[in-house]
């Protein structure tokens, strides 16, 4: 009931108030060329579109090593790509194609035509017209706005670093914007998706590739996800496709309808001229990134080497390695090149009052490991999860690089962890010049099947310490039991 002071006119004024916003809105609304959708994106023009792609690119370049060196595999996928967009309803956009040298299998694309694929993607495709499909997906995002959209809705709470994390799956960009809207930004929406799949076949199409091959990519990127997870315990962990492509049978059987009675269903794959541009392609990790041979470490540029204990897995990345092993026991390795600088009397010093300052450590000691200069401790932390022990250590290699190990481990099995948690620290040693010198990278090698290949036989070529029979399969896009025939094409993994 209203009461004898109330009044109808603040809600009429902000009914009006309404109506005219609503107004303004559809005074705005343009129909998008690409979908046939009215797009309403208030904070970006596609000018400002192009802005934020040519200030985010250095970012991305940062964030995920930087270009591949191979201007033989870098040109073919710019050519490609270029194909593709343009045959997009935005050809006019100066599309921008960008191999990424990171064994991450990812793609994605941001406002303004920057679009990218890394070479860890490139390694999972058979045929170039499967690169042409994801190429054509990512050209798909940008027509459709996806990014754009995005871009603004973050930008309008505060957190637009958060959707470059976002598209690209990276943890640490995301962490740039503020955790409230790093939910609902966490993928691309499952509509938004379906859509880009439908772009990219419509331009594959045009540009005279056979369309189910994209359907054949995201098939072969259910397999990996499916393998990635097996080596995980159930799980496929890291920045990647997975977290801003999400894989779906069902996204997979919608591709395959949408290529139904599009383009010409015998078009060309080009799979051998793809393969020929593959043939030699880094895998894995790069030199400058060191590599990760079973349970060693090893980096040649750096020259220094460790091993874990049986039962931990290592994964390396930009800015450390890090190690999962038994009951929770996880593992960080870094370095800290700005030590030097702070020139602490000893290392001990250094880990109690710059390093982990924070830690309340019940020992803390110094040593020497393999003739360097070093410093262990050991402390207990308690979180929501329990109680915890950390051990640490920082070793000093040479005059200009203080090495560190992290461990982590719940206090119920501490007693057991720390002997390999030493193990781990006293296995870091030096490289030789000559021990540096023999450190290669992976590679792609293309083989053409001869009479008397088995399987078998071309698996024990495979480099790989980890399920090498199933990574040859997933790779090759093969079942367990497909014969091999004489004259076809396979990728192996070479040093």
């Amino acid at each position: 009931m209203l009461s004898k002071s109330a009044s109808f006119a603040g809600p009429v004024r902000n009914v009006l108030y309404s109506l005219g916003v609503i107004a303004l809105l559809a005074g705005c609304l343009t129909r998008n060329p690409a979908t046939g959708d009215q797009d309403f994106t208030p904070f970006m023009s596609p000018d400002d579109e192009q802005k934020v792609g040519a200030q985010e690119h250095p970012k991305i370049l940062e964030q995920f090593d930087g270009v591949y060196s191979d201007p033989r595999v870098t040109g073919y996928v710019a050519e490609v790509g270029g194909r593709v967009a343009a045959k997009s309803e935005v050809a006019a956009t100066q599309f921008r194609i960008t191999v990424l040298n990171t064994p991450e299998m990812n793609a994605f694309a941001l406002p303004g035509g920057y679009v990218y694929v890394t070479r860890g993607l490139l390694s999972l495709m058979n045929s170039e017209a499967e690169m042409a499909g994801v190429l054509a997906h990512e050209v798909g995002h940008v027509t459709a706005r996806h990014t754009a959209k995005r871009y603004s809705q973050a930008q309008g709470v505060g957190i637009a670093a958060a959707v470059l994390g976002a598209a690209t799956g990276s943890r640490e960009l995301a962490q740039l914007g503020q955790a409230g809207g790093q939910a609902w930004l966490a993928s691309f929406s499952r509509d938004q998706e379906f859509q880009a799949d439908s772009l990219g076949v419509r331009y594959m199409s045009r540009a005279g590739y056979q369309p189910a091959a994209q359907g054949d990519i995201l098939a072969s990127l259910g397999r990996y996800h499916d393998f990635v997870a097996r080596l995980n315990s159930g799980k496929a962990k890291g920045a990647s496709i997975f977290s801003t492509h999400p894989q779906t049978p069902e996204r997979v059987r919608r591709a395959y309808r949408k290529a139904e009675g599009k383009g010409k269903p015998d078009a060309p794959r080009y799979r051998d001229r793809f393969l020929d541009h593959l043939d030699g392609m880094i895998y894995g990790d790069d030199p400058k990134n060191g590599f990760v041979r079973g349970r060693k470490f090893l980096h040649p540029t750096l020259r220094i080497a460790f091993e874990v204990p049986e039962g931990f897995k290592i994964r390396n990345g930009k800015a450390a390695v890090l190690a999962r092993g038994p009951a929770e026991t996880v593992m960080v390795f870094d370095m800290d090149s700005k030590a030097t600088q702070r020139s602490p009397d000893t290392l001990a010093h250094y880990i109690k009052n710059v390093w982990a300052r924070n830690l309340n450590f019940d020992r803390l000691e110094g040593t020497t490991i393999n003739g360097m200069a070093a410093a262990t401790g050991t402390a207990t932390v308690r979180n929501r999860k329990g109680q915890f022990v950390v051990y640490v250590a920082a070793i000093r290699a040479d005059k200009r690089r203080l090495y560190r190990f992290l461990f982590s481990t719940p206090a119920r099995t501490a007693q057991a962890m720390v002997r390999h948690m030493d193990e781990t620290v006293e296995s870091f040693r030096r490289l030789s010049a000559k021990e540096a010198a023999k450190l290669k990278p992976l590679r792609i090698r293309i083989h053409t099947v001869k009479r008397g290949d088995t399987v078998a036989k071309l698996v024990d070529r495979m480099a790989v310490d980890e399920e090498p029979k199933r990574l040859f399969e997933v790779l090759n896009a093969r079942s367990p039991d497909q014969p091999l025939k004489v004259g076809e094409r396979v990728k192996l993994i070479s040093r």
